[in-house]
């Protein structure tokens, strides 16, 4: 709803539960982001696929995260790069571009009405120090990926978003 936050799992009427089949080829355990793709997968390549849930589909963190779909690890640049070195971190940090243009594709092909929108992404510091933690991600991103970041400061931020409250 445009001027309303609606942050958080849409209510949804519980189901009766299903007993599972006696057989299946494929159990999938868990109805998050994560086993739906699987599941939906196998299926699609023809596998007998049963899914299992406890709670609702997209009951734990799936329905959690505000729909918000960004590259990277929370771990950050520079402890990805110390635990899998620069070759390992490209190639997990590949990973993650290439989940966020799975879910949009998904999205597309699917025809989900999720008003999915891939405008870019925002950091920000909410303190001084962080502003320096964004300083060497935007400069091991450069150097280790390739991939190019525009690090605004506290006045540059200011006339983005109206609101003096971060440091960059």
């Amino acid at each position: 709803v445009r001027g309303q936050a609606a942050w958080g799992p849409v209510p949804v009427a519980p189901a009766a539960p299903v007993p599972p089949p006696a057989s299946a080829a494929v159990v999938v355990v868990g109805g998050g982001y994560t086993g739906l793709a699987c599941a939906r997968a196998l299926a699609r390549a023809g596998a007998d696929v049963v899914l299992l849930e406890r709670e609702g589909i997209g009951h734990g963190a799936s329905s959690r995260n505000a729909g918000f779909v960004l590259p990277g690890f929370q771990a950050g640049i520079g402890t990805l790069l110390r635990l899998a070195g620069p070759g390992g971190a490209r190639e997990l940090f590949q990973d993650s571009l290439d989940a966020v243009a799975l879910v949009e594709r998904l999205t597309r092909d699917e025809g989900i009405a999720c008003d999915w929108q891939r405008p870019g992404y925002l950091y920000l510091a909410a303190k001084p120090r962080h502003l320096a933690h964004l300083e060497a991600d935007q400069h091991a991103l450069r150097r280790h990926f390739g991939y190019e970041t525009v690090l605004l400061d506290a006045a540059a931020l200011q006339g983005e978003l109206g609101s003096d409250q971060y440091h960059g």
